[in-house]
């Protein structure tokens, strides 16, 4: 009996790609003996209508000032009950995360690093990380969906190791029924690291009136000059001048 069709490979928009079913012999080795010559893999082609992309969201500038330091908990999901399909718990594993903490301008690149924690600063506001899911050679996880690192040829991620011929470009996994999460991934603040911009507020000044009601008053601050983030794009947002309503005596007529 075939397999249902694999998600979609290598297709992207309306470039078509391909889907593979497979199928095995209720008795291999009576099949064997009778030289059976039946196809045990159809491959089709396919075109994707839409590919999900993530959500998208205009650069706001972070206004952050002070570094914060964040926990993070990455645990993966793979039980029989979502993913029945050649599960095989001797085998299935999750290897090291890999991320990096970054900017709206820099493209991720995955280097060799690890991280249960990291720091973020007002330049560095943005997350990304990826592992990836044993024992598959080339399937690695991201934050919406699975994805093919386009170097072996196949739907199995235990399947007979066979390379691309020609490297494929690193795609997401999709299909028309999109799998349960593979993985939860908890991250708590646990750390504010003040890096003392500025001195403190003066005194507040003399009232703006010398009688009445509609008197203001002012106190000021100032960044220290010898830091690092005194420069025009750094903490713009941090208030330099307070004020507040001052209230004296009745003026005399």
């Amino acid at each position: 009996m075939w397999s249902e069709w694999s998600s979609y490979m290598n297709a992207i928009c309306h470039r078509p790609g391909t889907q593979i079913r497979t199928r095995t012999y209720a008795d291999k080795r009576a099949a064997m003996a009778a030289h059976c010559t039946e196809h045990l893999e159809q491959q089709q082609q396919c075109t994707l209508e839409y590919i999900p992309k993530a959500v998208h969201r205009p650069p706001y500038p972070c206004c952050a000032c002070d570094e914060a330091k964040f926990q993070f908990t990455f645990q993966g999901l793979w039980p029989k009950q979502s993913y029945p399909k050649d599960w095989s718990p001797e085998h299935l594993h999750w290897f090291d995360i890999i991320g990096a903490v970054h900017n709206e301008e820099y493209s991720f690149n995955i280097s060799k690093s690890t991280a249960g924690a990291f720091t973020t600063s007002r330049n560095y506001h943005l997350l990304s990380c990826v592992t990836m899911l044993g024992p598959s050679p080339n399937w690695i996880t991201e934050l919406h969906h699975p994805i093919d690192a386009g170097t072996d040829i196949g739907i199995q991620y235990d399947g007979p190791k066979r390379p691309e011929n020609s490297r494929k470009p690193i795609a997401p996994i999709v299909s028309s029924n999109q799998p349960p999460p593979f993985a939860n991934l908890n991250i708590k603040r646990i750390m504010v690291q003040d890096n003392d911009l500025s001195c403190p507020m003066a005194t507040w000044s003399e009232c703006s009136v010398t009688c009445g009601r509609n008197g203001i008053r002012r106190r000021t601050r100032t960044l220290l000059s010898n830091h690092r983030a005194v420069d025009q794009h750094r903490c713009q947002s941090l208030p330099l001048e307070e004020t507040q309503p001052c209230y004296l005596n009745l003026c005399r007529m």
